[in-house]
């Protein structure tokens, strides 16, 4: 078992939680999206 520095956790938990972060974004524009296609419907008929 290979042993890691704390800078090395460091980077790799930061590192993971830009990547949470970004998916979290991706997911609350897509709600938006959807939200604004569904009422744009809507108004059509």
């Amino acid at each position: 078992m290979s042993k890691l520095t704390i800078q090395e956790v460091m980077g790799s938990l930061k590192s993971y939680e830009q990547k949470l972060v970004r998916r979290s974004e991706k997911s609350v524009e897509s709600a938006f999206q959807s939200k604004l296609n569904i009422g744009s419907n809507s108004q059509e008929t």
